[in-house]
């Protein structure tokens, strides 16, 4: 599965691959649960 997450403070749009829970990328799971991204 894919997650198209965006930076709010660069505008930036990254893509990462999940399986399962766990995600390949720098951003906390729970913030991409609530619906704002923001780098850990």
């Amino acid at each position: 599965m894919k997650i198209r997450v965006k930076n709010l403070d660069t505008e930036e749009v990254q893509e990462y691959f999940c399986i399962g829970p766990f995600y390949f990328g720098s951003y906390s799971r729970l913030t991409l649960v609530l619906g704002n991204p923001k780098k850990t």
